[in-house]
């Protein structure tokens, strides 16, 4: 059967069948009893009609009625198979998350009283005790360091200036200067380069002097050889001097 083979009415049930969004049972109940409500409206009008026709009308009435009701059960039945089938083609809604509780507001933490000020004694402060003396390190003494030996060129001036001045002192006939002259440089230049000079000079001192101990001291030297301007000069301070 087509949707223009029913009634107004019929098709009235059955695009609010097809338009529920959600069926359940209490839609299908809903519409059912809107199918019986309008049932017994459409018998309702028919019955009053039997009582104005005839017999015949009547049970013409009856039949149309009869069938009616069947459209009208087999259009529910129709809707309600539909219902389900659309029911079970759309997904089931997720649920909607519930509200969330409002947030619970801290419980305020109670302010502690005042409590009044303490004056705190001061702790004692340690007193250290005396530091034990402690000895004082004794600075070690600093030894000047030698002097440099003088060079050679220093040391050779200064026999140089020794032996001119006991020349001098000869030669001025200043024996005894001369003969302290000749005996210091002997002390201070053991190994002196004027060595042999020196005591060339000092016997011809002594000679000069008539020191008793001036010809022996003469010959000791003209026996280690002197050069021969040495000798000569020995032999005439101490020979002259000596006499026959």
């Amino acid at each position: 059967m087509s949707d223009e083979q029913l009634g107004p009415e019929a098709r009235a049930i059955l695009d609010a069948a097809r338009a529920a969004d959600e069926p359940d049972p209490a839609r299908i109940a809903r519409v059912r009893h809107d199918v019986s409500r309008r049932v017994g409206l459409v018998v309702g009008a028919a019955a009053a009609t039997t009582a104005v026709k005839t017999a015949a009308a009547a049970s013409a009435a009856a039949a149309w009625t009869k069938g009616v009701a069947i459209v009208l059960l087999v259009a529910a039945g129709a809707g309600g198979v539909i219902a389900v089938r659309a029911r079970r083609s759309v997904p089931a809604a997720s649920p909607v998350p519930s509200q969330p509780s409002a947030l619970a507001t801290p419980t305020p933490l109670p302010t502690p009283a005042a409590s009044p000020l303490v004056a705190q004694e001061p702790s004692p402060v340690a007193v250290p005790s005396a530091t034990p003396s402690v000895a004082p390190v004794p600075t070690p003494r600093v030894v000047p360091a030698p002097s440099a030996a003088p060079s050679a060129v220093d040391t050779l001036a200064a026999e140089r200036a020794f032996l001119a001045e006991a020349q001098k002192a000869l030669s001025e006939s200043r024996y005894p200067r001369a003969l302290d002259l000749y005996d210091r440089y002997k002390a201070e230049y053991p190994f002196g380069q004027f060595k042999l000079e020196c005591s060339v000079g000092r016997v011809i001192a002594l000679c000069r002097m008539g020191r008793g101990d001036a010809r022996s001291e003469a010959d000791k030297l003209l026996a280690t050889n002197p050069p021969p301007a040495l000798a000569a000069r020995i032999h005439a301070a101490c020979d002259a001097d000596a006499g026959p």
